[in-house]
């Protein structure tokens, strides 16, 4: 099975029969057929708890939490944050 990540989109919509999802719209561009969706939402994610809400999608808490951290060299930070070389 393979997998997609969308970075920098918003969840627009989704389609769902029962338990089951159909398709998703992302930046309000077209549906995208999905067989299992996996919501990554951050910290900020106040319009995807109010879009399932308002679709009847239950949630539940779970007794874990996961992160990832990614590490780069230094050289890298200082270009990006400073814009030097």
């Amino acid at each position: 099975m393979r997998g997609e990540v969308h970075f920098n989109s918003k969840l627009s919509n989704l389609e769902h029969t029962g338990q089951s999802i159909q398709s998703i719209t992302i930046n309000n561009h077209g549906k995208l057929p999905v067989q299992k969706l996996v919501l990554a939402t951050g910290h900020s994610a106040g319009d995807v708890y109010q879009l399932l809400h308002t679709q009847n999608i239950q949630l539940e808490a779970k007794s874990f939490a996961l992160g990832v951290r990614v590490e780069h060299p230094q050289e890298i930070i200082d270009a990006s944050q400073y814009h030097c070389e």
